[in-house]
């Protein structure tokens, strides 16, 4: 990189100007006025982590060090991971460089926390009021530097030491805080949401943290049970495949019996009792493809007759059981002149609920729908894919993936929220602060009073997550803990 730095400084005629880059060697050293630990990205706290032994190298050789540059890309980096770097700062002596667009900065839930944490933290660098004792402690230990597996780095994390800056009736003051991991909620199934949680030290004040996270859906919103929800299949009797639809019991379609194929597929569509979503049966749509590169295709079909009157629908719902085996499962309706597709890739495995929304503009007559098919399309050479299919159905309206009226139970305490957190959203609550609403959405974060703080002793409880008409998109959800450990700030 040196002779890259110094082609950029000899075409620049105004040498008035500060340089700075991750890498120096003798040949650009004298060229930088600081370093930088890189691009921060992805686990900041470990990538602060693993960068630290470099800190105290650039001290020895007299380079300044600016602890950047840190994005601001990620909506799913939280706060606290900005915290920790900015601790850092004030441990080193150095400044902090972050990095984002205008675009990713209006996305980010907690932009304008960062910023004003960053300005926070420097003034009260350049302030000098932090003794020594303070600084040392906001140090990275050395034990956590260097590149570790992720179950290395897990096991140190009791020598992470992590504050936040507080504002007091006595003045500013570091507060000791353990953020316990972000536990992941798939299912409100007693297993999933259930997990424990270990307060060490005690007595400890407690915080929830709350985020509903994009993802898929993991269970259909209230369009799908409505009654005006129009159903198109169950998959309970597959007559309506085959070239006699008048047929009664017919539970399993062979290679060429129906349907269509390109040259070198096969295909078979079933009706099995054996792991369906909703009801007692469920579809098992299979093909194979003895093609030599990605591009088969297959498709059965159900006639409607008469054609059916979808007109008032807003989406299409379903269940849909990938394999991960590659192609993409369509759905099509047909008006005897148009086509309405959909496509699913088959990139996922296990049961996972679709919405489908109705397209803008409309390419068929939702009045006069006279066929709807299932194909495989862009189908893997020499490969079998088998997706599972249930309950399809015309929705009256488009569900909003959310969490509404999200509860934690901890250690025998109760805090809930009535509301909707909407994907991207997070709910945070500190001890004796604001309940406070970041994300998408928001102009600006929500404040509300907060509850009763919690004080929970030292030792392993158990923490429970619940929400309302069930977890439609995944969550995850984190306890935070204050102990008593707290320094002013003179």
């Amino acid at each position: 990189n040196a002779k890259l730095h110094k082609a950029f400084y000899d075409k620049l005629e105004n040498k008035d100007l500060l340089l700075q880059a991750s890498s120096t060697s003798h040949y650009s050293w004298h060229m930088l006025a600081r370093s930088a630990s890189a691009d921060g990205h992805g686990d900041l706290k470990g990538y602060l982590d693993e960068r630290s032994p470099a800190f105290v190298y650039l001290a020895r050789n007299g380079m300044p060090l600016d602890i950047g540059w840190y994005y601001g890309y990620d909506a799913s980096a939280t706060l606290d991971m900005y915290e920790y770097v900015l601790g850092a700062t004030i441990g080193y002596d150095s400044s902090m460089s972050f990095q984002v667009s205008p675009a990713a900065a209006a996305a980010h839930p907690f932009t304008g926390e960062i910023l004003d944490l960053i300005a926070r933290y420097e003034k009260l660098r350049l302030s000098g009021r932090v003794p020594a004792e303070m600084k040392t402690r906001l140090r990275i230990d050395p034990i956590l530097g260097g590149q570790k597996e992720p179950e290395a780095r897990a096991r140190l994390l009791d020598h992470r030491r992590e504050y936040r800056l507080l504002e007091t009736e006595k003045g500013q003051v570091f507060q000791r805080v353990i953020y316990d991991p972000w536990h992941e909620v798939t299912a409100l199934d007693g297993q999933a949401n259930v997990w424990p949680v270990e307060v060490k030290p005690g007595p400890s004040r407690i915080g929830i943290q709350i985020h509903a996270q994009a993802g898929p859906w993991l269970g259909p919103g209230p369009s799908y049970d409505s009654p005006q929800a129009v159903v198109l299949e169950t998959f309970d009797d597959l007559a309506p495949y085959t070239r006699d639809p008048n047929e009664k019991g017919v539970y399993r379609i062979g290679p060429g019996e129906s349907g269509a194929v390109l040259p070198g597929v096969q295909q078979w569509f079933e009706s099995t009792a054996e792991d369906p979503r909703v009801g007692g049966r469920c579809g098992v749509y299979t093909a194979e493809s003895s093609l030599d590169s990605v591009g088969g295709w297959s498709v059965v079909t159900k006639a409607f007759q008469p054609p059916l009157d979808i007109s008032a629908h807003k989406a299409i719902g379903l269940w849909l059981r990938g394999d991960g085996g590659g192609g993409a499962l369509k759905l099509q309706f047909v008006d005897g002149k148009g086509a309405t597709d959909y496509y699913v890739q088959n990139d996922f495995t296990g049961w996972r609920y679709q919405q489908l929304a109705r397209p803008e503009k409309d390419p068929i007559d939702y009045r006069q729908v006279r066929a709807m098919s299932f194909y495989y399309n862009s189908l893997p050479g020499k490969k079998k894919v088998s997706c599972g299919i249930d309950d399809v159905k015309a929705l009256s309206a488009i569900d909003d993936r959310q969490i509404t009226d999200p509860v934690v139970e901890f250690g025998g305490k109760r805090f809930a929220w009535k509301g909707a957190l909407k994907a991207g959203q997070y709910l945070v609550l500190w001890p004796g602060e604001s309940l406070n609403r970041y994300g998408t959405g928001l102009a600006e974060p929500e404040r509300a009073p907060a509850p009763i703080a919690w004080e929970m002793p030292a030792g392993k409880h158990e923490a429970k997550f619940e929400c309302a008409a069930g977890a439609g998109m995944p969550v995850r959800v984190r306890v935070t803990m204050q102990p008593q450990e707290q320094y002013s700030i003179p």
